[in-house]
């Protein structure tokens, strides 16, 4: 063989390597995207069907809490009502806990399936910070937490004031979290004429700088599953929320230092919100 035709062998060679190294890249790609598919699939019918029997659980609490008052004080001081009475307390906890379990989980198939739907409306962020604190007033104080708000004056802008809450929530229980029972502090202010500024810092276990950008990633977390609970969602729904307001999240932290998130959302309406890589 002459050194063209090796040459022409090799080149062949190569190229049949390379189309199927294509083809493999092709191939684990539409896997990918299947897989993708399916696990959507399944996370918003899985949701549907759970929010049925949660919804009937959550009507018997509320019945049973609504025959608390009737007690008297001698039932109450009985040890056998007194557990039963602190039973049924934990169970609306934790019936609460998987509903927004449910409710991230239904987020995540809306949001990747393009239904996230924003209704704008002229709110106050600073009483839509403050709702949200109070939302969660005893789950903190039941968790050992103190929460500070510090929000001086109203900060008006046309947003989804529901998903807002959200994001706050979404915030608050990370704090609450990661937040080593020490005050979780909250601001909102208005650094510029056309922006107003949520920022939610807890005192903890604070945040790598190498996963500061990847815990906003669906599914990803910067602590081991084991000792922590929860699907890696909250964070991801609240940027993707912010994002569709067209503002910015970000968190600035060092390990042992607690974190603190700050969401910047524009005052005025915008057309098209920025893309995200």
């Amino acid at each position: 063989m002459s050194t063209a035709d090796g040459t022409v062998a090799i080149a062949a060679i190569r190229d049949l390597s390379d189309r199927k190294r294509a083809q493999e890249e092709h191939a684990r790609l539409l896997h990918a995207e299947e897989v993708g598919r399916i696990r959507d699939e399944f996370l918003s019918i899985a949701s549907h069907e759970l929010k049925t029997p949660l919804a009937a659980l959550q009507l018997r609490v509320d019945g049973l809490n609504r025959l608390v008052p009737k007690l008297t004080d001698a039932m109450r001081s009985d040890p056998i009502v007194e557990r039963m009475l602190q039973n049924v307390d934990g169970i609306g906890a934790s019936s609460a806990r998987i509903g927004d379990l449910i409710t991230s989980l239904l987020d995540s198939s809306r949001i990747t399936s393009g239904r996230l739907e924003l209704e704008r409306h002229m709110v106050d962020v600073s009483a839509i910070v403050r709702h949200a604190i109070e939302e969660r007033r005893e789950e903190s104080a039941r968790c050992g937490y103190a929460i500070e708000l510090e929000a001086p004056r109203p900060v008006f802008g046309e947003w989804d004031g529901a998903r807002v809450e959200q994001v706050v929530a979404n915030l608050l229980s990370n704090a609450m979290k990661f937040g080593a029972g020490k005050p979780i502090l909250v601001s909102v202010t208005q650094p510029t004429g056309g922006t107003a500024r949520i920022a939610i810092r807890d005192q903890g276990i604070g945040i790598a700088s190498a996963d500061a950008s990847r815990i906003f990633q669906r599914f990803e977390r910067a602590v081991s599953s084991r000792n922590y609970a929860g699907f890696g969602l909250g964070l991801w729904i609240a940027q993707q929320i912010v994002d569709a307001h067209g503002g910015e999240i970000h968190v600035t932290s060092e390990p042992g230092s607690g974190a603190m998130f700050t969401v910047d959302l524009p005052i005025h309406p915008f057309v098209d919100p920025p893309s995200r890589a």
